[in-house]
């Protein structure tokens, strides 16, 4: 049971949940909640209300996710101004001669 204490002092602040690892091959139901939440790609951040249900929720995916609580009046401000950690590239990298041909050398001296 959540005491109300802590309910009172859940509503001057929001939370800031971030997907951290991807919920590919996870239970439905984990994302279903990361999708009602609104957090559907790695390490972009999204602000949801701070109240039971939503933690309810958070509960089922918290080895998924990061979860920071923040001042409402603050909330967009942070998420807006985090940098968003770099996606790895998954380009091929440059072509690079493995070898120097007889004929460049050559013509270079």
């Amino acid at each position: 049971m959540v005491h109300n204490a802590l309910l009172n002092g859940l509503s001057d602040t929001r939370l800031i949940v971030t997907l951290r690892r991807s919920f590919i091959g996870k239970h439905r139901i984990q994302k279903e909640i990361l999708e009602k939440l609104g957090v559907t790609e790695i390490h972009k951040a999204k602000v949801v209300p701070d109240n039971v249900k939503v933690w309810k929720d958070l509960k089922k995916v918290v080895s998924l996710v990061e979860i920071e609580r923040v001042a409402a009046s603050e909330a967009e401000k942070i998420a807006r101004e985090r940098p968003r950690l770099p996606r790895p590239s998954y380009l091929k990298p440059k072509f690079v001669p493995y070898f120097r041909s007889a004929s460049l050398d050559t013509q270079s001296s």
